[in-house]
């Protein structure tokens, strides 16, 4: 059928990648093993957030929204029954298609919560336990303890501080969303002060890495040319598919996610400093919201069977501007990166979800939270982390 001449093209021209490339789907052409292929879809527009399960189109969030969405596709054969946002390609599930395209915005079967934009769910009512705030108000900011941790409902979903209207302090966004950082490319030499911003679409600083001292890396041929170091954004469809996956699903990242590559093998010494902004008011309430922060990486962002490693903590820091609340790690090799909150227990995501099985490459049994390897005790970690990063810039 026509789906056996699909996969019969995809596999051709698989077969004519060279080593360390991988085959995309848009614009048939192969890319380095570590470069996410081109999006295939974007967000759904507000007045239509959800994504139609049979066709990746998007329709109202209402009863006569899903009523319009078609009745079925043509991957009605074998194991690969899930319909991927190419409109063509047949896969196991949504993983799988993660694993052949990107996309951005919510995948199929979901639908984008008005209530906190970057947060998607199964329906309004999910919406409503996924954002913590009911349907009609915004997401402010989560609600925090005494000591900075994000208070947990009866739900196993995070607690939220809601408003009835979207203002400068209730802006109705998931933390990090709208912070993605544009493309930014320099060739940077091992030199103190050298530093790289990349910029999100609003103007803002998205990220910046810096070298606290004088060779703080090398590149591994011996050479002293200078190196370009790349910061780029990772698709929504990565983040939701592969390793932060369950951290995603459960509102525990708190940062855009972002990759940084080097153009060459470089070994890193000490003292390269990455600053991501974190959405706070500043001063005190910084210092205690970052203290429960950690930076996840993974190695390769398209390997979305790879599990996150801990960097550091973070500690507490301001960009430029002054006002703007970073968290602050140093690190020794360059991936992805995200701000994970460790007061969120990733283990609880989807379990209160129905509609959502490991068939949909969401298995809430697979997950691992921070108490099961990912986390170590956080008291620990902060003491660590802030000392390293203090050594690092006295010297």
């Amino acid at each position: 059928g026509n789906q056996t001449l699909i996969d019969s093209y995809k596999s051709k021209r698989e077969s004519a990648c060279e080593t360390g490339k991988h085959f995309c789907d848009k614009g048939g052409t192969c890319v380095p093993d570590k470069t996410p292929c081109p999006t295939v879809k974007r967000d759904c527009p507000a007045a239509k957030p959800l994504r139609c399960l049979s066709d990746w189109s998007c329709q109202t969030g209402d009863a006569a929204g899903a009523a319009a969405c078609p009745d079925g596709n043509h991957c009605t054969s074998g194991a690969k029954q899930t319909l991927c946002p190419d409109g063509l390609t047949c896969a196991v599930n949504k993983k799988g298609c993660a694993k052949l395209m990107s996309w951005e915005g919510c995948p199929a079967g979901m639908q984008a919560c008005a209530q906190m934009d970057g947060v998607c769910a199964a329906n309004a009512t999910m919406c409503e336990k996924r954002t913590g705030c009911t349907t009609g108000s915004f997401f402010c900011q989560h609600k925090r303890d005494a000591e900075g941790n994000i208070e947990i409902g009866a739900d196993k979903f995070p607690v939220a501080e809601c408003g009835a209207a979207k203002t400068a302090n209730c802006k109705g966004i998931k933390p990090g969303k709208g912070r993605e950082p544009q493309a930014a490319v320099k060739a940077m030499r091992a030199e103190k002060g050298e530093k790289l911003e990349a910029k999100d679409s609003s103007g803002r600083v998205a990220v910046v890495i810096e070298m606290l001292m004088a060779n703080a890396f090398k590149a591994a041929d011996g050479s002293s040319t200078a190196v370009n170091f790349t910061i780029g954004s990772v698709a929504d469809s990565i983040v939701q598919n592969g390793g932060l996956g369950s951290y995603y699903a459960s509102g525990a990242i708190m940062s855009a996610v972002l990759v940084i590559e080097p153009s060459q093998e470089v070994v890193v010494n000490d003292g390269f400093l990455i600053q991501l902004p974190i959405e706070t008011v500043g001063g005190e309430e910084c210092a205690k919201i970052v203290a429960n922060i950690a930076i996840l990486t993974i190695h390769d962002v398209n390997d979305l069977d790879a599990s996150p490693e801990i960097v550091a903590v973070c500690t507490a820091g301001t960009m430029a501007d002054g006002t703007t609340c970073t968290c602050n790690v140093n690190v020794t090799a360059f991936s992805a990166f995200a701000a994970v909150d460790y007061s969120v227990d990733p283990s609880q995501q989807l379990v209160v979800e129905s509609g959502n099985t490991a068939a949909d490459g969401v298995d809430a049994t697979t997950t691992t939270p921070f108490s099961a390897g990912v986390h170590i005790n956080p008291l620990w970690w902060i003491t660590l982390g802030s000392f390293l990063l203090a050594l690092t810039i006295s010297r």
